[in-house]
């Protein structure tokens, strides 16, 4: 199968797990073409599709939405669509859908249409009205409709898609490179630093999410002002970076927790996950997802999790793999990292089914087989169109 990925529209480029997939659909023998804007996630990217022979196309503007840039853009996708043969078409966000969809158009191929439903503005006021809007565009748009959950799922239901153009497919990890990295040297004398002075003392983690406030960090610098009643070593580490560092920082200083929680700033994903290797506990806060990768990691390295019930943490906390607490609920936090501290082998026992719960939902494997299923159901629709 010819497919035409289109990478983040997060107006970074390239993203480290769009990358990854794309590998792994190589990898079972289908033709691979993406395309990104300009950018990269983090270094390296660019060379990995090169050194597996995937064509790369940049279209610097294709992760926004321009009126002035349409005609160019589905111009050149239609080029690539028609020079490549393509079968189906994988947007990952409304800009791609928008130009995909007229690309196909301007093409002498129909390919498939399907588009990967990663955020939607959620937890926002305005979210409802945009997903109605949304599922509008979904519904003429496209052939079939992925959310990373059934959370958004059902989101996408409520909001008037119907649910024959939707199948759920979950983001995807690459276990051999998550463990290949995982046992990497640190690279830095700056994590190196951050490891010196977590070793040994008790470690909660908050992973990769960026410093704004729907993610709840607020209400993890509460829970550690309760924990360290108990814990007074405990270490609490924070990665990733965005406008509220500074607020963050100063909360934690007045909260007189300062020495015990450490703000990492932006962090290589190789170089976060040499923490996350020494976390007794991962934290997530947060007020509202689509899915979650902050939960997914956690287990993949067989830490339990901490979790607000977001994304797809109803779908694997059933499985023992940790605790679940309400949103902004700072005190219930504090004691379910509590109860872990005291109950080490509990945790170890969340952390090895957590393993197993990503074996069996999100290896990068059981996500292209799932893709697989979804693009050949996106041909059929379209073909009965």
């Amino acid at each position: 199968m010819n497919i035409l990925m289109m990478a983040s529209s997060k107006r970074i480029g390239l993203t480290y797990h769009l990358t990854q997939l794309s590998l792994a659909l190589k990898q079972s023998g289908h033709n691979v073409i993406v395309v990104a804007s300009s950018g990269e996630q983090q270094r390296g990217l660019k060379k990995l599709l090169e050194n597996a022979d995937i064509p790369l196309f940049i279209l610097p503007t294709i992760d926004t939405i321009s009126l002035k840039m349409l005609k160019f853009n589905a111009l050149q996708l239609s080029r690539i669509i028609d020079k490549k043969d393509i079968d189906v078409i994988h947007a990952n966000g409304l800009a791609h859908l928008f130009y995909a969809y007229f690309g196909r158009r301007m093409s002498s191929r129909k390919p498939a249409l399907v588009m990967t439903v990663h955020s939607y503005f959620h937890g926002e006021p305005y979210a409802r009205i945009y997903l109605i809007i949304e599922c509008v565009l979904l519904n003429l748009f496209t052939d079939l409709v992925l959310p990373v959950s059934s959370m958004t799922s059902n989101e996408l239901t409520k909001s008037g898609l119907p649910s024959r153009k939707i199948m759920v497919v979950y983001n995807g990890l690459n276990l051999k490179t998550f463990d290949e990295s995982l046992m990497k040297k640190v690279s830095s004398s700056r994590i190196q630093t951050i490891i010196n002075e977590i070793s040994g003392k008790p470690i909660v983690i908050s992973m990769g999410s960026q410093l704004v406030p729907r993610k709840g960090h607020v209400y993890l610098l509460k829970a550690i002002k309760y924990v360290k009643d108990e814990y007074s070593n405990i270490r609490c580490v924070i990665t990733g970076t965005g406008p509220l560092l500074g607020k963050l920082k100063k909360m934690a200083y007045s909260l007189g927790i300062a020495d015990n929680v450490i703000f990492t700033g932006y962090l290589r994903y190789e170089d976060m996950l040499q923490i996350l290797k020494l976390a007794n506990v991962a934290i997530i806060t947060s007020l509202s997802e689509t899915f979650c990768h902050a939960i997914i990691e956690p287990l993949a390295a067989k830490k339990p999790i901490i979790t607000t019930p977001v994304g797809v943490a109803p779908e694997v906390i059933k499985y023992n793999v940790g605790l679940i607490v309400p949103k902004k609920d700072s005190k219930a936090l504090a004691n379910a990292i509590v109860y872990l501290f005291d109950n080490p082998e509990k945790a170890n026992e969340m952390g090895l089914k957590g393993r197993k719960v990503c074996e069996m939902m999100f290896s990068i494997e059981k996500i292209v087989n799932m893709l697989e299923k979804a693009y050949i159901l996106a041909l059929a629709n379209s073909c009965a169109e």
